[in-house]
């Protein structure tokens, strides 16, 4: 979940109806389109390489065969490649492949391989054009005319260069489920079908007990809302629920609010992952702000607020924002003289210098910030483009039994339903990423490929299939809904269950560091940038292009899809304190 001045968007798990034939397809009113326009859609061809069948074939009959000495003496899963492909084609169509930019992947079966790429890479690689065909919310690419790329025949069996995609989806990272060990949650949010907390910092790594009174006690966060409070009954029951220790919520108002803030999803959500986060004795401030059409020209006063709290915050955490286009034009009426960029910027620069880590989300409309349908266009979140502020982007992580990591990709689920929040049956929503039209390079990108701040600097799980478990009211039910305005538990995503999670685990960090005397970290992006490999989880695969726009796509290394991707926490705490980044505190 993510809010906007303009927009509130985001998504939940895929409920995309579709064709399944080619005669289906064929039967509805097709749009034909040439590859052209589609050259930066990523697609997946499989081929079924030249094989030890023999082998396998012969052991089949040995475990089947009760006469047999093998009956019921089963091959691990882990043993079948001495069954499947044949090492030389195995490396020829890999080496064939990725000398055209594409990826390969082997499946589990070793019998086939994936191999990934835009349509163009394809194009080439195959030298064959690819036709593409959508009808009814579902896009299908296939090769067109005969044979294969040169020089792969020698080692392919099989070739299936068929790929059908629902509309505009660019990426398989979809939605997940979970797959892991549910443990640390009363069964109500378990039936969500969510990750629970303790699976999740399992994954990525504690750096803090519960129970640590000593760090907690040194520890203070700050959430600031854009238009929503939470519910303090949601809050105690998700802390029972999660037997989540004790820590004290204090609400602060900005100028002109003369009330608490009424509830809603994105306050809950935000104080809940901070809760369940957070180690006993931990004070937490929610500074609110009155909500508006205007309230975004008005965040510079949001974040000034920190700098009056009885105790200076170690991290910060926002979960609103805008395209950098809309915010100018809808901040221009109110601004007769400025901008509201540099101003906002001014004083998150000023926390910066106190020792206060910004974070925020960098939102849920993947590279398309100003999505609206028919219209949508290359644009980035602010103040996620803020030079002085940490962007969080999404990914989708999967787990094992054991809720260690099995793979992380970046969060993409397909172009956004306008008007929506991420939730049940809403579709669609991307990690935020990309590159800034306002702000420029700051000094820490300088190794960057772009003359402008890009985002994300690092992303977190927001993927709302599994989603996060979370207690509130459900806003996705009409108004006029029995249950309607009744508190609920059910999965909720977006980067702004990223953003309080990546911050909390800062906040612990500094904490951690206060107990031993030493100030906190302040703008963290500089130590981000100048951490080791060792503190982060690669995410190199998937994208964050809603609409075919042609940006940004996941690589080895940093990009604009999950910035340096997920955090290890221990590693990267370990690099902060070693870069020694100076905090007033």
């Amino acid at each position: 979940m993510y809010k906007t001045l303009a927009l509130t968007v985001a998504g939940t798990g895929l409920l995309f109806g579709g064709l399944s034939t080619q005669a289906d397809l064929h039967a509805q009113e097709q749009t034909v389109q040439t590859a052209r326009s589609h050259k930066n859609d990523e697609i997946t061809f499989y081929f079924g390489l030249k094989r030890r069948e023999g082998r396998a074939r012969a052991q089949l009959q040995s475990v089947s065969d009760p006469a047999s000495d093998g009956y019921r003496q089963f091959v691990d899963p882990g043993s079948l490649p001495q069954y499947g492909a044949r090492p030389a084609s195995r490396r020829g169509l890999a080496q064939s492949a990725r000398s055209a930019g594409l990826t390969v992947s082997m499946d589990s079966s070793a019998v086939f391989a994936r191999v990934t790429g835009t349509v163009g890479e394809m194009e080439a690689w195959l030298g064959r054009r690819i036709r593409v065909e959508s009808a009814d919310g579902l896009t299908m690419y296939w090769a067109q005319g005969a044979g294969l790329a040169e020089g792969i025949s020698p080692f392919v069996k099989e070739a299936v260069t068929v790929y059908q995609s629902q509309k505009g989806a660019l990426s398989a990272s979809a939605g997940s489920t979970n797959n892991g060990t549910w443990v640390g949650g009363c069964p109500e949010a378990e039936a969500t079908g969510a990750y629970s907390f303790r699976q999740l910092n399992k994954a990525y790594g504690r750096i803090v007990n519960a129970n640590n009174r000593k760090v907690g006690g040194r520890l203070t966060f700050a959430i600031l809302s854009g238009g929503e409070g939470y519910s303090d009954a949601s809050l105690a029951l998700a802390a029972d629920c999660f037997n989540s220790p004790v820590k004290q919520f204090t609400r602060i108002r900005t100028d002109g609010l003369r009330g608490p803030l009424p509830p809603g999803a994105e306050g809950d959500l935000d104080t809940q992952v901070a809760q369940a986060m957070l180690p006993r004795g931990s004070t937490v401030y929610y500074i609110e702000q009155a909500d508006s059409e205007f309230s975004g020209a008005l965040w510079f006063t949001l974040w000034a607020k920190v700098l009056e709290l009885p105790e200076l915050p170690q991290a910060a955490s926002f979960s609103y924002g805008a395209c950098e286009q809309d915010y100018r034009s809808l901040t221009r009426s109110v601004f007769r003289k400025g901008s509201p960029f540099t101003l906002t910027d001014s004083v998150l620069l000023r926390l910066g210098l106190v020792g206060v880590s910004s974070m925020t989300a960098a939102g849920d409309t993947g590279s398309s910030g100003c999505a609206e349908e028919g219209s949508e266009k290359l644009a980035v979140s602010y103040p996620a483009s803020s030079p002085y502020m940490t962007a969080v982007g999404g990914s989708l992580i999967e787990l094992r039994k054991n809720n260690t990591r099995k793979r992380e990709v970046v969060w993409n689920q397909g172009p956004i339903r306008i008007g929506q929040d991420v939730g049940p049956g809403v579709i669609g929503g991307a990690g935020g990423g990309g590159q800034s039209i306002v702000s420029g390079r700051p000094w820490y990108q300088s190794g960057n490929d772009s003359r402008m701040r890009t985002v994300p600097d690092v992303s977190a799980f927001a993927a709302p299939a599994p989603g996060w478990p979370i207690h509130s009211i459900d806003p996705y039910l009409p108004p006029d809904s029995q249950v309607g305005d009744v508190p609920v538990w059910f999965p909720i995503g977006g980067t702004s269950a990223a953003s309080p999670y990546f911050a909390s685990a800062v906040a612990i960090m500094a904490a951690r560091e206060a107990k031993r005397g030493r100030p906190p970290f302040g703008l963290v992006n500089p130590a981000l940038y100048e951490a080791p490999a060792a503190a982060f989880h690669d995410i190199t695969r998937t994208n964050n292009d809603l609409y075919g726009k042609g940006c940004c796509r996941a690589k080895v290394g940093y990009d604009w899809a999950s910035g340096w991707g997920a955090p290890n926490f221990r590693p990267l705490y370990a690099a902060f304190r070693d870069v020694g980044v100076r905090g007033n505190g």
